[in-house]
């Protein structure tokens, strides 16, 4: 598949989790999101599964955003790192080198529950 500029037809911008150890009353962490960067990408929806077993909730991602390859989108850490496009939310649940060449990075994304159980909001 030819890469070429119109390949990366949508703009989304990539969010940092800046909240260095807030918490709630519960004491769980307190996110605090801040745009990071933004980067053009190559959207594709699939679907996702989702299931729970051994008392954990295990999603796997039904949405892939695949990027250029550069020092920052290297640094992206589905830890404290996520994208939003459209108003929408997706948490990024892991990364994998791009399909033909080593020169993009997809983003693995879900907009299923979050790791409170909530739906992800649409910003």
């Amino acid at each position: 598949m030819n890469k070429d500029a119109g390949f990366f037809d949508r703009r989304i911008q990539i969010q940092i989790d800046a909240s260095e150890g807030a918490q709630d009353a519960a004491g769980d962490p307190v996110p605090n999101w801040e745009d990071a960067f933004k980067v053009w990408s190559h959207k594709t929806d699939g679907r996702g599964v989702e299931f729970t077993g051994a008392q954990q909730q295990v999603r796997e991602h039904d949405t892939e955003f695949e990027i250029r390859d550069s020092v920052d989108a290297r640094g992206i850490a589905p830890e404290s790192h996520r994208v939003t496009y459209l108003s929408r939310i997706y948490e990024i649940v892991g990364t994998a080198e791009g399909k033909e060449r080593q020169d993009t990075l997809i983003l693995l994304c879900s907009t299923r529950p979050d790791r409170r159980g909530a739906r992800a909001p649409i910003a």
